[in-house]
């Protein structure tokens, strides 16, 4: 049906796409851990 080629070119230009997202979601988790720890620390702190 598709030349293996273009197949082959999805298929990389999808593994790169789930990595890029894994990257990024945990660079989000990250970025929500510390405004997380800011936010309670702020709270803690006006108590």
């Amino acid at each position: 049906m598709y030349p293996p080629c273009f197949f082959q070119a999805h298929f990389v230009f999808f593994n790169c796409l789930l990595v890029f997202l894994l990257l990024f979601s945990l660079m989000l988790i990250d970025l929500l851990d510390m405004w997380m720890g800011v936010i309670l620390s702020y709270f803690i702190s006006k108590r």
